[in-house]
């Protein structure tokens, strides 16, 4: 874990999303709840429309910081493919709202969403199908929830919606402890192939 001195973190994301990069990375970067706002303050502000994937793996986010980021990038005028959450300590609480904000994001929203490695259980279920079942207006095709804790019925239910799903390209379940292989595989089988 690379803890930065806060001046050091802003001056990171202020390079990023005030130029023309195209990818903001603070994977690893502990983003204490003073960064968290700092960084929302300046995706806010931010007119990088060229803003592709947003990393924020390992960085220690809580629910509430994970959702205030989610909605500040929708505020910017990005095109955003990638937001990678993973490895963080979001649970159950935030995934409705998290979900809500993607729906509402529509064909903006990431097209790869990575939660995997947090504390996503059965009960967020109701709040992921959303994002699993077919719907034109959301561009999330892609989404990872590996080494969480969900179990063999979640992910029953999940290989149920991809039925009728036909934009789904990714769905990853690996590494939940409670979910068979034979699940995963059927799983994969109804994916699209692109």
């Amino acid at each position: 874990m690379t803890d930065l001195p806060e001046e050091s973190l802003d001056v990171r994301v202020e390079t990023a999303i005030y130029t023309a990069v195209d990818v903001l990375d603070l994977q690893w970067v502990e983003m204490n709840d003073a960064a968290v706002v700092s960084l929302c303050k300046n995706l806010k502000l931010c007119g990088n429309s060229s803003l592709k994937k947003v990393l924020l793996g390992g960085c220690m986010l809580r629910d509430t910081g994970a959702i205030n980021i989610v909605k500040s990038l929708m505020a910017c005028p990005c095109r955003l493919e990638v937001l990678d959450l993973m490895f963080n300590q979001l649970t159950d609480a935030c995934i409705g709202e998290l979900t809500a904000s993607l729906l509402t994001w529509g064909d903006n929203a990431p097209v790869y969403l990575g939660l995997a490695w947090n504390d996503i259980t059965d009960a967020s279920i109701p709040s992921i199908l959303p994002l699993v079942k077919w719907t034109s207006k959301l561009a999330t095709t892609r989404l990872s929830l590996s080494h969480c804790l969900l179990t063999q019925a979640a992910a029953v239910t999940i290989a149920d919606e991809l039925v009728t799903n036909n934009r789904m390209a990714e769905m990853n379940l690996a590494g939940n402890e409670g979910v068979a292989r034979a699940t995963i595989e059927l799983i994969n089988s109804r994916l699209v192939r692109k």
